[in-house]
């Protein structure tokens, strides 16, 4: 729920996006659907693009030295 229609600013309530996604779900006709652990947008064609959160929710790798 997005923190201007009454939503908590706390970690399960918000996610982190790349810039393209984000901006993605700010257009007309996409809708955001799950939670800040597993994260769809559903465009106005109703394809559905799957985009989990980054950060914490991602695991990252280190390449060995």
């Amino acid at each position: 729920i997005p923190v201007t229609e009454g939503g908590l600013s706390n970690l399960d309530n918000e996610a982190l996006w790349c810039s393209f996604h984000h901006h993605l779900k700010h257009r007309p006709g996409v809708h955001v659907i799950g939670d800040a652990h597993d994260l769809s947008l559903r465009l106005p064609d109703g394809r559905l693009i799957h985009c989990p959160p980054r950060g914490i929710h991602t695991r990252r790798t280190q390449a060995a030295a």
